[in-house]
């Protein structure tokens, strides 16, 4: 099993530097034929989270999107996935109950 960081996870999502994308799209492909499960630690998501929104503007919705994805993808094994998941799922809950003002 082989780990991924944010910028790999960056780079093949947002394909905006065609170096580093090639380069990331080459890592994941590379592992998919020789059938290696990539390992995303929690914290690399929540970067991604942040960059995805930060950085390159991506609504909460389109974030989401990309998280089911990672999380549906079996090539990829993400750090408690389960707690990821459940996470995900809460997060209309959570955004219900929650008012700042």
């Amino acid at each position: 099993m082989r780990a991924v960081d944010t910028n790999v996870l960056v780079r093949y999502m947002a394909t905006d530097e065609p170096q580093q994308t090639r380069l990331a799209a080459h890592f994941i492909e590379s592992c998919r034929r020789a059938q290696e499960t990539i390992f995303i630690p929690i914290l690399v998501l929540c970067e991604l989270v942040w960059v995805l929104e930060r950085s390159y503007r991506n609504s909460k919705t389109a974030i989401r999107g990309a998280l089911d994805q990672i999380l549906e993808t079996d090539l990829l094994a993400i750090e408690n996935d389960s707690l990821v998941a459940a996470a995900l799922r809460n997060t209309a809950s959570v955004k219900a109950t929650l008012q700042i003002t």
